[in-house]
């Protein structure tokens, strides 16, 4: 069952500008094939099975990086598939990492965070430097630079007195400055105790566009994603009139058993939690169109992932889908998906459990205007 959207939000900057610029959810050419075809596929890292492999990340030139969360420790290939190193395991010494929390690309660097510190590696995984941090007051949600990100105080999925304030941060200096204020009113449902369920838990999620400097920003329980420039001027809006998907208590219930949790548990978590689905888990830029990688039901094992392809403008152009071979799917969650130029790279299971990193070629959507 589909409802319509009853959230007031507000995204005010320095002055107070309202969302707006969303437009029905019809896209300008219809629906898009990226027709995946595999390149290679690999299994383990050196001689090590793959355990629990996720949060792939990319650089500019396509060297990938995960976390083997079983392993406690990071992995490095090459666009061709080719192990580079391991790096990042678990410890208290120079390039150990005392306990994995989330990775971040940002140039040729790759910065793993931990509880306390920012660690930074090359793309090679060299151990370059440390930079002390709290990441649970200062999560970064995405790197300008190697010394300034933008976080949400607490973290992506806080809301403190109905709003949520986007921080500059400087590493090096340490220097604070407000980027953008979001402020939201909402009856579907609370914060759930902290605890996070990707593609219900409302979050404010954020891309950069390193070619442009322009940054994409949204909380993903509404289909709003707010333009602004590096300096954090407000240049434009966009977004959909889509009817978001209620979810019942028993779904809940189901996806959160799914993951193992304990009945007891997870009876008082799936009534804490929002009953309707959020509307994207995440944005990218590529070869100059935004992908928004819409939510479209609780699933932990899907086979495909829907994008919606915008013009930079907002425009509406293809509602695109990509779909693996054999009944695989991705695993974990579509994080561990990524495209760039016309490669995708992303850690798929199938139904043994499973776990492989693979590339496929894909045909990019284009912008026939």
């Amino acid at each position: 069952m589909k409802t319509a959207c009853s959230l007031l939000w507000l995204f005010f900057p320095a002055a107070g500008l309202a969302a707006d610029g969303l437009v029905a959810d019809e896209p300008a050419y219809g629906e898009w094939d990226f027709a995946a075809q595999k390149v290679w596929e690999r299994e383990r890292a050196g001689e090590e099975a793959f355990g629990r492999p996720a949060e792939l990340r990319l650089t500019p030139d396509e060297t990938l990086c995960f976390h083997d969360f079983d392993k406690q420790v990071s992995y490095i290939f090459d666009r061709d598939g080719g192990l580079v190193r391991a790096f990042g395991s678990q410890g208290r010494g120079p390039g150990e990492v005392s306990r994995y929390i989330n990775c971040f690309t940002v140039g040729d660097k790759i910065v793993v965070g931990t509880p306390d510190t920012l660690e930074y590696f090359s793309k090679g995984g060299e151990f370059v430097r440390s930079v002390r941090n709290d990441l649970f007051a200062r999560f970064p949600l995405v790197f300008l630079d190697e010394d300034e990100f933008l976080c949400v105080p607490g973290g992506p999925h806080e809301t403190r007195g109905g709003k949520e304030r986007i921080l500059r941060r400087n590493v090096r200096t340490a220097a604070e400055t407000e980027f953008a204020v979001l402020r939201v009113s909402s009856r579907e449902g609370g914060q759930a105790g902290g605890a996070v369920v990707l593609g219900l838990t409302p979050q404010v999620r954020i891309t950069h566009d390193p070619q442009t400097g322009e940054i994409y920003c949204g909380r993903n329980d509404k289909y709003a994603i707010h333009v602004f420039d590096s300096s954090g001027e407000l240049l434009r809006n966009f977004g959909l009139k889509r009817a978001k998907v209620r979810v019942t208590d028993e779904t809940k219930m189901e996806y959160l058993e799914s993951l193992g949790m304990p009945k007891g548990r997870r009876e008082a978590l799936a009534r804490s939690l929002p009953d309707k689905l959020a509307c994207y888990y995440h944005i990218q830029v590529n070869d100059g169109l935004i992908y928004v990688f819409a939510v479209t039901g609780l699933d932990r094992r899907p086979s495909s992932q829907r994008i919606d392809v915008f013009r930079p403008d907002g425009t509406y152009l293809y509602r695109g889908r990509i779909g693996f071979e054999d009944g695989r799917h991705i695993y974990s969650s579509p994080e561990n998906l990524a495209i760039r130029n016309d490669r995708l790279y992303v850690i798929l299971e199938d139904d043994a459990g499973k776990k492989t990193l693979a590339k496929y070629q894909v045909t990019l959507p284009k912008d026939d205007a």
